[in-house]
Formats: structure tokens, sequence, C-alpha cells
């Protein structure tokens, strides 16, 4: 591989021992500097249009100085691209080139250290950087990953944010805890490339060769979808998991597919996908052949057409979130031929395709396994070089060291600069120093301490709170108590009583088994300037597939804004993946929810109005609501929105203007299809003529959906105001039993009877209810409709005896 001098800025070619080195992981710009630029560095500092890029060069290598790298690997200046045989190299090499860096140093230039990651807001959850299809493999290869902003500022490392990166990427956050991508679906692994893109359609598929440990020669120009064909060709002659034909085409694509997907975007809801059991060699093995892909599926039939039958094929994997079992659809076309038909589904069973008989066995290929460079190893001994911020010297005096180690060779002298060592087995896993905090009187104000060792073999760093005991000698277990509860690693802030933080970071060098400990002071008003402490990010469990619009003739329905803002929502074929929260596990309301703030139009105008709907669970069932006279921004509506009554599953929203009453029925249903998120709001759209004279037909037996709600419905009836057009718009709302005290009182002002009708004769005369439209009989037995809900009575309450 060819290296970048960090203080000569010379190329230099290794073919072996190569020097322990630093990585660059960044977005091309217009204009990078590249391995012909490198030929003359005086040119590039005077050549305008270079500027860019060789600032980001030499940035890149004056950090690397920092922490002694001589050497850096940049793709954009050590790739000879007018070489073919060179990038097909780069190519098929570069997942190595990164897992064999000592440190990758990952350049976002759109984010700044001012904002905190963790804010749904941040440009950090945004940036350029997370859309990349070949930052993939540069975040989930290196041993060690650093982020640094626009002014190459520290930003964290992977192991500190990884709750964030986890909740922008959707991989799991155990991948960033160390636990072996291998041990993770093909679909699974393939789902974290679904919503990133690439500047040539190939590169889709050849990033991710070592994603999966497969090799195979770049043809650019051959197309996305054939690239990715032949990268699933090449996994499956390694590997006999079958979630890789887990996946699901574009939504509406109904032309026949085969067994093999066109792009990672068709594993975009395959996140939650296990591996496939064992299954009997002699139906395990795969061949590709002139007529397609030979392998042995379970069929089912479950229809049949004038054209052949049509069958359910299990591929003997689980979605985790259901516990349940994925099914393919296959068209026969004749004798032992089939298609893929409804390629843009994958089937959820509960039945399994167990007991196939088990013959001989065959020997499975294996990839033959890769051993690390001696320098990514573990060392047995650590040296932490703790190295004060200069804003630091005046305000933190170390005091105190606390070890258990049994020798009194552990204990250093305190000075400015502190080296220990931790080298089992005997000397510790973990030393505490206690630091004072100086104003700038050099009065103590407060104590802390700092901790540093190793966990399972890893190296922390840790900041904690001071016991407040004299006897230090009882201090050790307490305080390593404290460590154990932390979720940190490599970076940590400490708020002090004056409203500043102290911060710790651990930096890796180039010398194998020392690392930098880096402690500074940020006073009050530069640390509120950054970004308050936040929380871990939770993994949400569940979560609802929305429309992104629904229209039709007469009106639209557009989504326009989330709240409170969601750090995992995706938006993939015209509906948004909006997860929730996860509940608190302190025992309170177990009530989860986001308010979605839709725009309603109609085409008779081009006003919009605002539609604010509910989604949430209690527990795990899910609900919808609506808001009602709602005056405020969809945020403040999340602030004080009570949750009161019933929770429903089913809502029916009747839009009047003009004279169209724009119905939409909102559902909430149980997914059955692989998609992201367990549970589906649908719009049922039901435009109905109005006029101000004559009343409206009535709502036929058709119009009533099929599947009735479990519990009652709300009905919600938004109208226009009286005289205003379309300048004001009210949203009203009655429960299902209101309905019919309304319907019972307005029956009495008619003369009828209500007491001989059973189902009536016990509500009590209901209160006054405004800006409610007229419920009529019909001659038929419908309630009719004027802009409200309607239905028989039995539909209504549910009894088939009535009749009036």
């Amino acid at each position: 591989m060819r290296l970048l001098n960090t203080k000569t800025f010379q190329l230099q070619e290794f073919y072996t021992d190569v020097p322990p080195y630093a990585i660059l992981s960044h977005t091309w710009g217009k204009r990078e500097v590249t391995f012909q630029d490198m030929q003359n560095i005086d040119a590039i500092k005077t050549s305008e249009d270079l500027q860019a890029g060789w600032d980001k060069v030499k940035r890149a290598c004056e950090h690397a100085q920092k922490y002694l790298f001589e050497w850096i690997w940049i793709d954009s200046c050590c790739i000879n691209k007018e070489s073919s045989a060179e990038i097909s190299e780069a190519l098929n090499s570069m997942y190595q080139y990164y897992e064999d860096a000592e440190v990758c140093y990952v350049y976002l230039f759109d984010v700044s250290h001012r904002e905190d990651p963790r804010n749904p807001n941040s440009a950090f959850r945004v940036s350029r950087w997370f859309k990349r299809g070949w930052t993939l493999q540069e975040l989930l290869a290196p041993s060690h990953l650093v982020f640094l902003d626009k002014d190459w500022a520290d930003l964290g490392t992977r192991q500190s944010l990884r709750d964030a990166i986890s909740a922008i990427t959707l991989i799991p956050v155990e991948v960033f805890k160390g636990k072996d991508i291998t041990e993770f679906s093909i679909a699974q692994r393939m789902s974290w490339a679904a919503f990133r893109e690439t500047t040539r359609p190939e590169d889709q598929a050849y990033s991710l060769m070592g994603l999966f440990g497969v090799n195979m020669p770049p043809i650019y120009g051959e197309g996305g979808p054939k690239a990715f064909v032949r990268l699933q060709q090449e996994i499956i002659k390694i590997s006999d998991d079958r979630s890789i034909f887990a996946w699901i085409a574009p939504a509406g694509q109904k032309e026949p597919r085969g067994l093999l997907a066109r792009s990672p975007y068709e594993f975009r809801a395959s996140g939650d996908v296990s591996m496939s059991a064992i299954i009997p060699v002699e139906h395990s093995l795969y061949s590709f052949g002139n007529n397609g892909l030979h392998i042995h599926l379970p069929l089912e039939a479950t229809s049949a057409s004038r054209s052949g039958s049509y069958f359910l094929a299990p591929l003997h994997c689980l979605s985790k979130q259901d516990n349940k079992y994925l099914s393919l659809c296959l068209f026969q076309t004749e004798d032992e031929r089939y298609v893929r038909c409804r390629a843009s589904e994958l089937i959820l069973t509960s039945s399994s395709s167990e007991g196939l008989p088990m013959y001989s066995v065959v020997v499975k290929e294996v990839l033959a396994s890769r051993t690390l460079k001696h320098k990514q190893q573990i060392s047995p001994t650590l040296n932490f070089h703790i190295r004060p911020h200069p804003s630091t010297e005046s305000h933190f005096i170390p005091f105190q060291s606390i070890c258990d180690s049994p020798s009194p060779d552990t204990f250093y002298e305190i000075q400015e600069t502190q080296c220990i060592k931790i080298a089992p087995p005997t000397s510790p896993k973990l030393v505490f120093l206690k630091y004072f905090f100086l104003d700038g009187s050099s009065n103590v104000l407060e104590t802390f301490y700092l901790a540093v060792g190793t966990r399972t073999t890893v190296p922390f760093c840790a900041l904690l709170k001071d016991l407040q005991t004299s006897d230090a000698r009882r201090l050790f277990r307490p305080l390593r108590a404290m460590t154990h509860k932390l979720d940190t690693d490599d970076r940590m802030d400490l708020p002090l009583k004056n409203g500043g933080l102290a911060s710790v970071a651990l930096q890796r060098s180039s010398v194998p088994g020392t690392m930098a400990v880096e402690l500074r002071y940020l006073p009050k008003d530069h640390s509120s300037s950054t970004f308050p402490l936040q929380t871990p990010i939770p993994t949400p469990k569940l979560g609802f597939l929305v429309p992104v619009s629904s229209h039709d003739r007469s009106c639209t329905l557009s989504l326009r804004t989330v709240s409170p803002p969601d750090f995992s929502g995706k938006t993939y074929d015209n509906r948004t993946y909006v997860s929730m929260p996860v509940p608190k596990s302190d025992g309170g309301n177990s009530l989860v929810f986001r308010v979605l703030t839709y725009a309603w139009k109609s085409a008779a105008s081009e006003a919009e109005f605002p539609v604010h709907v509910v989604v949430g669970f209690n527990g795990s069932l899910p609900w919808i609501d609506i808001i009602p006279e709602l005056k405020t921004l969809s945020e403040e509506a999340w602030k004080s929105y009570h949750i009161s009554g019933q929770l429903r599953d089913l809502i029916v929203l009747n839009l009047s203007g003009h004279n169209w009453i724009h119905r939409r029925m909102m559902t909430v249903k149980e997914r059955r299809n692989l998609q992201l998120g367990s549970h589906v709001l649908s719009f049922d759209s039901r435009p109905r003529y109005r006029t101000d004279i004559n009343p409206p037909p009535s709502i036929s037996s058709s119009e009533v959906p099929a599947e009735q709600p479990s519990g009652s419905g709300m009905v919600v009836d938004s109208v226009t105001k009286l005289r205003r057009g379309f300048l004001g718009l009210d949203i009203y709302v009655t429960t299902a039993m209101d309905s019919l005290h309304f319907l019972s009182s307005r029956m009495r002002s008619q003369g009828i009877d209500v007491t001989k009708i059973s189902v009536l004769s016990l509500l009590r005369e209901p209160p006054h209810l405004e800006n409610c439209e007229i419920c009529r009989a019909s001659d038929t037995g419908n309630i009719s409709e004027d802009g409200s809900s309607g239905g028989t009575i039995s539909q209504l309450t549910g009894n088939s005896d009535t009749d009036w």
C-alpha cells in the first residue's frame, strides 16, 4: 500500500512490514488532491481550486502528528486512479486498509463541536458522512475511530457516541460494543447500507465486499443491479444463510423477479431478520445455471389462477421483532420453473417448516480467517500518559492515587505529566487519581476522581464525583462499583459546581500499548455554548409506518412534522418510519406517543390547515388519537397533550369545505409484511359530495369498514365556520356514546318516543354539544351523515336486534 508522510508530504509504497499508520475517512468535495497532484507540492499550494482539498490533507497530517503518527493513508491522494489495476486492488483491499489502521479519523466538514451530537436537530445526525455508501465499512472496520468536526475539534469516538450512531444508522448498538458482524445475518448487514448512496451505481456493491469477506473484479459500466447480483453470487459461494433472499422490491413494483435483490435498498426492512436455520445438506446446496438459481424450498399452495399455481416458500429464518417466520411468494410458470411474484412483500407466518429429513453431509466452503497484525492485538501492558490541557493547569491539581495493587511500586509521584502503568498480574487494572478543583484565587471548590484502567482488556477512562470520606482505604470498592455502572469507555464530561465541565478523552498513539489521557477544564461560558450532558439514546422496539401523503381528486393530506423529533426516523416508499420512545424503567407510565402534523388542502383552495394525529403505545398495544382545535405548533402540542379516556385504534376524520366532505378513516394494525416498524397507520380516502340545501345520501353498509375495531372509535368532524369559507377551520370531537346521546335528543325533538328503542331507553339527556352536525334517521334504517360519521344503530352499538 502507499502511505503519506505526515511531515514531508511524500508518498511511499510498502509491500511488507507496513509501519503503524492513521487513516482518514471523509466525503469528497468538488476538487480533491490526487496522486498526480502530490507529485508537485509547490504547485498545490499556489492552486486556488485545490486549496480546500490541500487544507484537508494538511490538517489531517497535523492531527495525526499530535499522536506521533508518521504515516497516514488518505484515499484521494494515495491511490493512482489512472491505473485500473491499482483501482481494482484498492477496492478489494479497502476494508483491510481501515481494519489494519491504528486509528481512523472521521472528518465531518458539515458538523460543529458546539452542537450536541445526540440532539435530533443536530448537524451530526444529518451529516453527509452517514449517507455515503463507502463510509459504512469505514465506520465498522477500524479498531478505533474518532470523529472530528469542521475545525478538526474532537467530537467523540465511535465508542462514546455508539448510541447516537446506532440510532442514525439503524445498526445495532451491540456492533459498536464489539460483537462480531459475522454473527449478524446477511439480510441485517445488507440493511445497514439500504439508505446510503454512492456517486457511481456499481459502488453500492463494491463498497460492501469487505463487509461480507468476498472479492470480485470491479466492472464500471455494468450497472448497479448487475454488480449487486454478482456480489450476492459471491456471498452465496461461502454462505448458506437464506436471509440473503429476505428482501422486498420497491412499493408498487409488480413485475416478476428472481431470488436475488437489485440493490441494498431492497433490504431496507430487513434489519431484524435472523440467520436461517440449519437445513439438511441435500437441500441446502445452491447452483447457478442458465435458467436461474437452483435451490430447495418448501412450497405451500395458497391459491391458483388460470396461468398456474401460487405458492408460499418459507426461508427458514425469523423476524426477531415478531418471532414469526418469513415466506416469499413464487408463481409457477412451467414444470419446475418459478418466478417470484408479489416481490414487494415478505409474508409473516406463525408456522415453521420443520421436519425435513437429514441426510449425509457435505463439506461447506469456509472463508479463511484473516490474521490480524500484531499491533491490532490488545497489549497486556498499557501505559496511560496523562496530558493536562494548558487551560487545566491552574484549575486541576492531583494529590492522591488509589489502586488495589499489593506492590508499592505502583504509586508514582504526582507530576504535571504522569505515566500510569497497567501490567497484570502485579499491577492493578484500575487506578483512581484524586484532583482538587481550584477557582481563580486558588481556593479549593470541590474534588473529583479520574479513573483509568482496563475493562475486559479494553482501555477506558472516566470521571467520578468525590464520595466525601476521609478514609481513602475504604474508597476503592465504591469507586470501582461506580465505574461499573458507567456506560462510557473513552470520553466523559463531569459537571462542576461552578457550572463548568471537567472533560477527559482517551487518545491512541502510534506506540503500541500507549494511551494519551487528555484532561481539560471547560468554564461555564464555554461548556454552556457546546451542549448539555445527555443520557444514552435507547434502541426503539416499537414504531409505526405512516403515510407521507394521502390524496385524491378533492384534497391532499401531507405529513409536515413529527414531534418530538424522531432520531431513528426514515422515509421510503412514500411512507415514514416513526419510532416510539422507550418507556421509562422506573415503573412510571408506559404510554409513549408522538404527534404527527399533517397539512390538509382542498383542491378548491390553496389554503392549508393542520391536522394533528397522535400515535403511540400503551405497553405493547397501539393506539391513535386526534388533537382538536389546536392553535399552537405541533411541538407545543406535544408538551401540552394529556392522554385521557379510552385508547383507540380507529378514527374517522371528516374534513368539510366548499361542497365536499373529505372523509379519512385512519386505522392502525400490526404489520403483516416485512417492513420497518411493528405497526402500520393507514388512511382510507372517501370523499362525499354535499350541498347546503339537500342532505347528502346516507351511508350504505358497504361504506362501513368490514373489520370493526376492538374498542369504540372516535368521530372527528372538521367543518368550516359559517360565512368564513377557508379562512378558519375547527375540529370537533364526539365519542360514539356522545353520538347516541345527540341522536336520542334529536329524535325526541322530532316527537319520537325513544323509550321504545331499547338501545336508547337508558340514555340520559345529553349535555349541549356545540357545532355538532345533525344525524338524521333515514327510511332504510341507516343514520345519514352531513359532515359527520354515521351508520346503522347496530353498527354504532353492536346490537343487531335494534329496529327503528
